[in-house]
């Protein structure tokens, strides 16, 4: 469930002293419907990018809120399931 991993290098966890910390860190993101692995963002590499993904009814791009999102919004959704609807064969004979 981890979703993003941010490397900081070494901390000096008091100001003012001299020593400085002998141990790399990173912070973690954790989400609990992210099912992808682990996006690691190097320490110094500028903002993170948002995602963006394509929506399979109507093809434009839009940024999921989910990373298992298929569609942009609920009416391609919707648009989708009735098309889905209109090719299923019936599996009642017609009287």
């Amino acid at each position: 469930m981890c979703s993003d991993m941010v490397s900081v290098g070494r901390l000096r966890w008091f100001d003012g002293t001299t020593m400085s910390g002998k141990q790399n860190f990173a912070w973690y993101r954790f989400h609990a419907r992210h099912s992808a692995g682990p996006i690691f963002h190097a320490h110094g590499s500028g903002p993170v990018p948002a995602r963006s993904g394509i929506c399979e009814q109507c093809r434009k791009s839009y940024e999921p809120q989910r990373s298992s999102s298929r569609y942009c919004s609920q009416a391609c959704k919707q648009s989708a399931y009735r098309s889905r609807l209109a090719v299923t064969v019936s599996v009642t004979s017609a009287p």
